[in-house]
């Protein structure tokens, strides 16, 4: 709900752009139009740490089904296509255990740093939504790693952005694969990355630059204050009245408003790369590189160094199902939505199906022990795990 204080602020800025915008002054209307942006993101964020000033972008190669963003947990394994593998992938029904969907916050994502190089990514396709609208499935609020735990259904406020010309060969088939949301159609000599920036500006929201942990990372705006003074719009007495809210906080730069945000919204901070669910990812990409992909020094392991291996690896799955048990219990106190519930179920789920085929895989083993010189790799292509 917004504060009376809210709205006077608002009516405030208002009022100033109306008295600006009398001025016929082309470049300087959309100097207003870009300020009073600014205004308004630092309004909401440093002084009401309001979530309304932000918009949620995901871009992926799936689009929405019928409206509602998977996690990739929710499908099978997909990144080993070897005959032997998919012949067990499909019979066990082996699944990728990712149950969060992420988002950036008010920027796209271009590109990631990886060893020291730049990787550019590019999707096929994006969705914006208001942070607003989903608050109350996000888990972590974070302006480089927004993410919730299991599907999402896109509500009425959401698009979904796609190249005109595929669009254009069935509109009536996307517009119904999209439920709720709306489609935006860009140019195909478009960047989506670029149309998304400009789809963010034209809803009214600010655009952002962002580094591996936050805004403005490399930028000297990433200090609260000196945001503040660049504003054209706000002041002097606005900003000193900002600043001096932002300094009584202790708010020296962005995450800390994020920090402060999420903790008013009972929200997690972490990006996944620090969270339990990336360690189970980790740990389940274990499993399947050293039964699908093993490298050469394992397939050349005996069957006693090995079982060593998979056993270790059948603790570690274990561990990480109590942590998730844990977690659930804790969730129960703010009463998690029924999606998120589906897909931790389904987690402790898949977690007890890959250690039973761990295990079976050890029992196996254990028959062969007598053959000391068999290996991990010729134990493997004779139980047709691997081509």
């Amino acid at each position: 709900m917004v504060s009376k204080k809210d709205v006077m602020a608002t009516r405030v800025l208002t009022k100033k752009i109306k008295e600006l915008e009398t001025r016929n002054d082309t470049a300087l209307t959309k100097e207003i139009k870009e300020t009073e942006r600014i205004a308004k993101l630092l309004e909401y964020t440093v002084e009401h740490l309001n979530p309304s000033a932000l918009i949620a972008v995901h871009q992926t190669n799936y689009f929405p089904q019928k409206g509602i963003i998977l996690p990739n947990g929710h499908g099978l394994l997909s990144l080993y296509q070897n005959t032997s593998a998919r012949n067990i992938i499909n019979d066990l029904q082996l699944k990728y255990p990712r149950m969060t969907v992420h988002f950036t916050l008010n920027y796209p994502v271009e590109g990631v740093s990886s060893k020291g190089s730049w990787i550019t990514w590019d999707a096929k396709y994006a969705v914006l939504v208001p942070v607003k609208d989903i608050i109350t499935r996000v888990v972590c609020l974070n302006p480089v790693d927004t993410w919730v735990i299991g599907k999402i259904a896109l509500p009425k406020s959401a698009e979904i952005i796609i190249r005109e010309d595929e669009y254009n060969v069935n509109p009536k088939s996307w517009i119904t694969l999209a439920g709720k949301a709306k489609i935006i159609t860009f140019p195909q000599n478009k960047k989506l990355a670029d149309f998304i920036k400009y789809r963010i500006v034209e809803k009214g929201y600010t655009t952002t630059i962002a580094g591996d942990h936050g805004w403005y990372e490399s930028d000297d705006l990433l200090y609260i204050s000196r945001f503040i003074n660049k504003s054209t719009f706000l002041t002097y007495t606005e900003k000193d009245h900002l600043i001096a809210i932002a300094a009584n906080k202790g708010y020296q730069n962005w995450n800390q408003v994020f920090w402060a945000m999420a903790a008013k919204f009972q929200k997690e901070t972490l990006p996944h790369f620090h969270t339990l669910w990336n360690q189970i990812e980790v740990l389940t990409e274990d499993v399947y590189g050293v039964m699908f992909d093993p490298s050469y020094r394992e397939r050349q392991k005996l069957l006693p160094e090995i079982t060593v291996q998979l056993q270790e690896l059948v603790n570690q799955l274990k561990r990480h199902k109590t942590k998730v048990e844990s977690f659930i219990t804790e969730r129960k106190e703010l009463s998690p939505s029924k999606e998120e519930s589906e897909s931790l179920t389904m987690l402790i789920f898949e977690l007890n199906r890959l250690q039973s085929w761990l295990e079976s895989i050890i029992q196996k083993v254990s028959h062969e022990l007598n053959k000391n010189t068999a290996t991990w790799e010729q134990f493997l292509i004779q139980e047709k795990i691997i081509d």
